[in-house]
């Protein structure tokens, strides 16, 4: 009986752990932002470039939800969640790699359908797995999770130069990926 609800638990906890990069993903237009406006960045940026990069993630999640519902449909949930790491993973490269703005917003998508890949499957096969009695508490650990990416996000940007956060960063979808 333990077994089998520690099993569900670690199931549950394991498609929920991408809320924690996708935190990640929310938090890091406020630390990168400020630290593109020193003087000794390498990308010069404008108010206007400011708003593109704190709103292009919203704006992909938009349709990323669509893509992930027809992904849903075609290889399921689980797979769904693992292909998220993809783009993931290639959208903080492009960000850590960014020499310019193009690539900082093109990575920003790609993190941004990240997110819209793996979270909405995760709410579905929590649902799904997770029995009555631990539903509701295992529900709540992708809003829990997903408010503690962005809080590490923020402490790691008042220590970090943005580049090494992105590295960092690369490695929050490795874990769940491989528990599931």
């Amino acid at each position: 009986m333990v077994l089998q609800a520690s099993t569900e638990i670690l199931a549950c906890v394991s498609a929920s752990a991408f809320n924690f990069a996708s935190g990640a993903t929310i938090g890091f237009s406020a630390i990168v932002i400020p630290q593109l406006q020193l003087s000794d960045s390498n990308i010069n940026i404008t108010k206007e470039d400011i708003s593109w990069i704190a709103s292009t993630v919203p704006l992909v999640i938009a349709v990323g939800s669509i893509l992930t519902g027809i992904l849903v449909d075609r290889i399921g949930r689980t797979n769904t969640i693992k292909v998220a790491a993809i783009p993931y993973v290639i959208g903080w490269l492009c960000i850590a790699m960014a020499h310019n703005l193009a690539w900082l917003l093109a990575g920003r998508l790609l993190t941004g359908l990240s997110m819209a890949l793996s979270n909405n499957p995760a709410v579905v096969y929590v649902t799904e797995v997770a029995k009555p009695k631990h539903r509701g508490a295992l529900i709540c650990t992708q809003t829990t999770l997903l408010s503690l990416g962005v809080l590490f996000m923020y402490i790691k940007g008042a220590f970090l130069h943005w580049k090494t956060i992105c590295w960092i960063s690369m490695s929050y979808c490795i874990l769940p990926l491989l528990m599931m």
